[in-house]
């Protein structure tokens, strides 16, 4: 998967604003994990990595004091529910045990009177209770920010996503407070989430200098979203005449991948010999315009996906 800086920048202008989420802080080790594992949940919007849960004043990763790695969550609570999100914590830790570590501690930070009530109701079912579990359970009073390197640690670490937010030009807190950044994140931690297929539109890639009708960068990229009813399918078109394909048992909603080279004669393809798309290309030959190969390829790719 390649998210297109055009997908990410849409995705982010259609997510809820921050006054019509909720937000939850909790704690269950490390914060680099869950913040990834979280993000990918459907309803939660976005999210940051912090200290909480003690005294020290403007804590730091080196200089932690009594402060908890926590992470926190902006969630829109018409798709999941506080309860909800309690629940995925409690799956994620046994809350009849606790490391010593104050720094990987389990916590949960309550924030209003609803949460704490939801809280209590939600352990009530289960047969728990706050004072007979060594979860610690608190009233959240401050939460710090952590460095911007712990922010997104995944994602920052695959240069086939961070590379679509440097060409946005997200500084540290846009890319914190992505909501593009939160799935993709999630999805680099190998966490399944919906937004995959949003974030991945197709794109269409062409290295040619004449005049187009798509968004071109000073190399003559040219990037053209592309969405199919049963498919979304990604075209990479470039100086190499080469179609790659992989069409056996693909579910859908899966991304087919096409590069195409319109500088020799010859098409090299791993596709069998009676595919249409074979077919297509060789009858394309090295005069041919960039934009008649994408047509035909366009076309046969409307028949490889009904079929």
């Amino acid at each position: 998967m390649r998210p297109t800086p055009t997908a990410i920048r849409e995705y982010d202008a259609q997510a809820p604003a921050s006054e019509m989420t909720e937000t939850a802080t909790f704690g269950v080790g490390c914060f680099w994990g869950p913040d990834a594992q979280f993000g990918a949940l459907d309803g939660v919007v976005r999210t940051r990595v912090g200290y909480a849960g003690g005294t020290k004043i403007d804590p730091t990763y080196h200089s932690l004091g009594d402060h908890t790695e926590v992470f926190q969550l902006d969630f829109d609570p018409d798709v999941v529910s506080y309860t909800d999100l309690l629940d995925h914590v409690f799956r994620s830790h046994d809350p009849r045990s606790q490391t010593r570590k104050t720094q990987y501690q389990n916590i949960v930070l309550t924030e209003t009177a609803a949460q704490q009530k939801a809280l209590e109701e939600f352990l009530q079912t289960r047969g728990l209770s706050t004072d007979a579990i060594d979860t610690r359970i608190e009233q959240l009073s401050q939460f710090y920010l952590a460095e911007e390197y712990h922010q997104k640690y995944t994602l920052r670490s695959k240069r086939v996503f961070i590379n679509a937010f440097e060409e946005l030009g997200y500084d540290e807190t846009q890319l914190r407070e992505s909501p593009a950044a939160a799935k993709l994140n999630g999805s680099a931690s190998g966490h399944a989430t919906t937004a995959v297929d949003e974030l991945r539109g197709a794109q269409i890639s062409v290295e040619n200098d004449d005049d187009t009708d798509g968004q071109t960068d000073e190399e003559g990229i040219v990037e053209i979203p592309v969405s199919r009813t049963l498919n979304q399918v990604q075209l990479n078109i470039t100086h190499r005449r080469s179609a790659k394909k992989n069409l056996d048992t693909v579910p859908d909603n899966e991304t087919h991948s096409y590069s195409v080279d319109v500088s020799k004669s010859e098409w090299e393809t791993d596709a069998p010999k009676d595919d249409p798309l074979t077919e297509a290309e060789s009858e394309a030959e090295s005069e041919d315009e960039p934009s008649d190969v994408i047509s035909a390829i366009l076309q046969d790719m409307d028949r490889l996906v009904d079929e």
